[in-house]
């Protein structure tokens, strides 16, 4: 088959709403943040979806812990650059660690890191740690930090009721093994001891196994700016309380890097505050992070529906794979988010899906989602939320001005949601363009209102029906898929419209003009998604959890 050009102008979808709304009142089991579990919000909707999960219900505003808000520091390019390539003062892998000091009880330790200058590294004897709570401050610099490792990487154990908080600048930690005890406080790691907290620091090649915590704990709590947490194992976190937070100053951005971790084994909470990662709180949504959340593993990682919550602006998802995960990359508050590359390997796990979207100024791109299942209006491959007329920080913001472009959505009960949740106001301004969506039996778009206004072109699908009334910018189209490595790829190029500024495809290959549609631009593949192997630390925990 010779390649196709599909051959669709732009068209212009004005004022489409459907006026009779949604039949299906939205649930929402994961629209809050950690915070509010068992809480409910004044007025808020618990309508259920006569479609949905059973039990799922739409709390349709949100609360967090942190009380003040902060003005949109306006910066527009979400994409142009790594905001967070080198925090840390570490380079790309895990840090290598030459003991000068190794400390064999709790006196010694204290007294080293009171001690420490910088450029020294400070070795934890490999024994069994109990119950340590260990508070760093310490000032190290870009090309001298000061490290605090494990004599050998994997071998020491921190159990019992376990903490460290770091604070000050360039500090690593690294090598360290929890297990076999639980959180000694609300936090297990902490960027910040007493009112100071940690710039340029870095948490890598740590385990973190299946602690007993009971009530509500983070295990990584990210403060200050420029810090790195990569290359770590988060397995089983099975209590209350998001699992790694973002906590947003009162102004200026974190610019913090999160990279090449292997989060696994979170269950269903059946509430909320179950998120494996949250960046930012409500009432900060309006300002700018600029973290970026790219090359990490998520396997299993159930707790909510949303795997990660997206609470503040500017913000970077790429490259992370979404194996067997009951849940969705969720867009929840702030704007100018960039989610791209990212390979969502679902399984037919009943409400696993790809990336749900509220607020404004959203690239979209180059995604990979296959086998959703679920039938709530706020679960699919890609769920567009209806908003409140006049949101409170905590609401549902108006989804406009977004694009979603050159993604793949294979075998998924629900592609495309258009209007998901229970609130009223209609996505508008939207480029929906050069989709691929290869469905089999079942529909490709589930439209409960209609996008206004909105740019819908060059979109291929094939196998199911439509299932929507406008066929516009939709046409049918067969791509030959195959698999390949973990991904159906493209056996022939078809034709997409172009023009939305996409230039390279989730394997980085330059993209023809016009380019293809979907994720994949037909061709050798110049990278693979990141695989188990690819992230984690350098030992082998899995041996450990054995042990």
């Amino acid at each position: 088959m010779t390649r196709r050009d599909i051959g669709l102008a732009l068209v212009l979808l004005s004022g489409c709403a459907d006026a009779g709304g949604s039949d299906d009142a939205g649930v929402d089991d994961g629209s809050t943040g950690a915070e509010e579990v068992g809480e409910s919000e004044a007025g808020s909707s618990t309508s259920t979806d006569s479609g949905g999960t059973s039990g799922e219900t739409d709390s349709s505003t949100d609360s967090d812990e942190s009380s003040s808000s902060d003005e949109d520091t306006g910066s527009e390019d979400t994409g142009s650059d790594d905001t967070g390539e080198d925090t840390g003062g570490e380079g790309e892998g895990i840090p290598e660690v030459s003991c000068g000091d190794v400390v064999f009880d709790e006196d010694s330790l204290h007294a080293a890191i009171a001690a420490a200058e910088p450029g020294d590294t400070i070795c934890l004897e490999a024994r069994d740690w109990p119950d340590l709570s260990l508070e760093i401050t310490a000032e190290g610099s870009a090309e001298a930090p000061i490290t605090i490792a494990a004599e050998f990487a994997g071998e020491t154990f921190l159990t019992g009721e376990a903490a460290i908080a770091m604070a000050g600048s360039h500090v690593v930690v690294t090598g360290l093994v929890f297990r076999g005890g639980r959180t000694a406080d609300e936090y297990l790691v902490d960027f910040q001891a007493g009112d100071l907290e940690c710039f340029d620091c870095r948490l890598s090649n740590i385990a973190v196994l299946e602690l007993d915590d009971i009530d509500d704990t983070k295990w990584v709590s990210m403060r200050g700016q420029r810090n790195r947490v990569d290359h770590n194992a988060f397995i089983g976190k099975a209590n209350d309380g998001a699992l790694l937070v973002v906590w947003r100053p009162d102004d200026g951005s974190d610019d913090h890097r999160i990279d090449h971790n292997y989060f696994a084994e979170r269950p269903e909470l059946g509430a909320n505050g179950g998120e494996t990662i949250r960046v930012g709180t409500s009432d900060q949504h309006e300002s700018a992070s600029r973290t970026v959340v790219e090359d990490n593993y998520f396997f299993e990682s159930d707790g909510e529906i949303e795997i990660i919550s997206n609470k503040s602006g500017e913000n970077i998802y790429r490259r992370n794979v979404f194996e067997s995960c009951a849940g969705l990359l969720t867009l929840r508050h702030g704007k100018d988010a960039l989610v791209e590359d990212n390979v969502f390997l679902i399984g037919e796990v009943e409400g696993g899906g790809g990336v749900r979207i509220v607020d404004a100024g959203h690239r979209v791109i180059n995604n990979y989602i296959e086998g959703c299942r679920g039938t709530s209006n706020n679960r699919g491959g890609i769920v567009l939320m209806l908003a409140h007329e006049d949101p409170e920080l905590n609401g549902y913001q108006q989804v406009e001005d977004v694009l979603v472009a050159n993604n793949t959505i294979v075998d998924c009960e629900q592609s495309l949601v258009f209007g998901g949740g229970s609130a009223s106001v209609a996505p508008r301004e939207l480029s929906l363009a050069d989709n691929l969506i290869a469905n089999g039996e079942f529909e490709v778009v589930r439209e409960i209102v209609g996008l206004e206004d909105s740019v819908i072109a060059g979109n291929v699908y094939t196998g199911g029906a439509l299932g929507q009334g406008d066929a516009q910018g939709f046409a049918v189209a067969d791509p030959q898929l195959a698999q390949s490595g973990v991904m159906k790829r493209p056996g022939v190029g078809l034709d997409g419209v172009g023009g939305q500024g996409v230039d390279l495809d989730i394997d980085g290959a330059e993209r023809a003009s016009p380019p293809d549609v979907g994720a994949d631009e037909v061709g050798t593949p110049l990278r693979a998604p990141v695989t188990r192997e690819d992230v984690g630390p350098s030992f082998d925990f899995e041996v450990l959890r054995e042990d």
